[in-house]
């Protein structure tokens, strides 16, 4: 294993954060910025929706399996030095997507695009909780789920400019650009935090952060097995499937719906990300009260269950209360997320297996991207938008049933490890 470990680094945990916060950011610029001009993509190509949409799915379906896989290979990889290659090598990917044609070219280099960034989050995960002083692990986490809705905003303001003056080309080259410079500086500035707050050595086995030898943990088979873990996986296929079904779509149904240009349908759509930055925050509020992930994800699904009913009432005749219920809709989404992928795998800390477990949640919420990302799309081309709408609906109403089975399976393994993991 060549990850760090830090055993007093309070000087420079903000800075981990920083260089964290700002890769995940910068990510979403080279993962978002196809769901941005999709609109000029179909245009262009006279391609459906469906089809389009399969460029999406060649994305998530990588992306998803990555995410597994680097779970595991998390703690047996120099993480800094990974996630500098990630972000080079993704910077190449975007800068030549859109010289490739349509439409194999486009699914070949974005399904490399998923491969490469699924290594991010699991990495990051890994380098947060191995690198920063126990305590301030979760507040790092919450902070780190801002940054879905940051980049998705940046990715939509940036791609919405280049439309607005550039060929639709300009959208993939000005990533890649922003891609390849930071993946230099992550590279230098995180090796040089590394050298001064931590050293190559592993812990020895049994030990943690700066604490006693611990009693050894159930592994990962037996973690699958307990605490609602399977339903944390059903709960997260319904986060993708909303979440990313919303930021791929929304530009496209916004155009459709109320006949705006496609520029204006892509600025239209920062008001969702923007919304979103406060969803981890919210997440944590609701956690702090009621400290059971199921249930707080359980009242953030319903909460957009009656978001998505209110579009279905009558949110379609007015664009201002679209835009709301959407918004309020993705931010729920965000705090599912954080729920699901951040704090439910914190209990399993003390046997180190909380990379994993973030990693194969996530991987799951990727499962619902790809059914969502295609999925849309072929459901618009056949019924319209209001059977994607209804289908919205129903994968929340689904969705509440798996949280409110998982919360009922992992009360007792959570009030149990409460004290001693939280």
């Amino acid at each position: 294993m060549t990850m760090l470990r830090c055993y007093d680094n309070a000087r420079y945990s903000n800075h981990i954060v920083i260089f964290c916060w700002f890769a995940s950011f910068f990510s979403y610029l080279g993962r978002y910025n196809y769901n941005a001009c999709i609109i000029e993509i179909i245009t262009e190509y006279g391609i459906t929706r469906a089809e389009a949409g399969t460029v999406s799915a060649f994305f998530f379906f990588p992306y998803m399996i990555g995410q597994a896989v680097h779970s595991i290979l998390a703690k047996r990889i120099n993480s800094v030095a990974f996630i500098g290659a990630v972000f080079v090598l993704a910077g190449g990917i975007n800068f030549f997507m859109p010289l490739t044609g349509p439409l194999m070219g486009m699914r070949i280099l974005w399904c490399l695009n998923g491969v490469v960034q699924s290594a991010l989050w699991p990495l990051m995960v890994n380098i947060l909780t191995t690198m920063l002083p126990v305590k301030k692990i979760a507040g790092g986490l919450v902070i780190m789920h801002t940054t879905g809705a940051a980049g998705s905003a940046g990715a939509f303001i940036i791609s919405a400019a280049c439309l607005k003056w550039f060929p639709w080309q300009a959208v993939f080259f000005v990533p890649a650009i922003i891609l390849l410079v930071f993946g230099i500086i992550w590279f230098f500035g995180m090796t040089a935090i590394s050298r001064k707050t931590g050293r190559h050595e592993p812990l020895p086995a049994g030990k943690q952060q700066g604490g006693p030898e611990q009693v050894r943990k159930p592994g990962w088979g037996m973690t699958l097995m307990t605490g609602g873990f399977l339903f944390a996986f059903a709960a997260a296929a319904g986060n993708g499937f909303l979440r990313d079904g919303i930021s791929v779509w929304l530009p496209t149904y916004m155009y459709d719906t109320f006949n705006v240009e496609s520029a204006m349908a892509v600025f239209l759509s920062v008001v969702i990300p923007v919304s979103q930055v406060g969803g981890a925050f919210f997440a944590k509020r609701i956690y702090d009260v009621c400290r059971f992930p199921f249930l707080a994800a359980m009242i953030f699904y319903g909460i957009a269950l009656l978001s998505i009913l209110t579009i279905i009432l009558g949110g379609q005749n007015s664009i201002v209360l679209t835009c709301f219920c959407f918004a309020v809709c993705a931010t729920m989404m965000t705090s599912v997320n954080t729920a699901l992928v951040s704090f439910f795998p914190l209990i399993f800390r003390s046997s180190g297996l909380t990379a994993f477990a973030s990693g194969h949640i996530n991987a799951f919420v990727y499962l619902g991207s790809i059914a969502a990302s295609s999925g849309f799309g072929l459901a618009a081309d056949i019924s319209g938008w209001n059977a994607v709408l209804f289908i919205m609906g129903g994968v929340s109403v689904i969705s509440v049933i798996f949280c409110l089975a998982g919360w009922k399976q992992s009360v007792n393994v959570l009030l149990k490890s409460h004290n001693a993991n939280l």
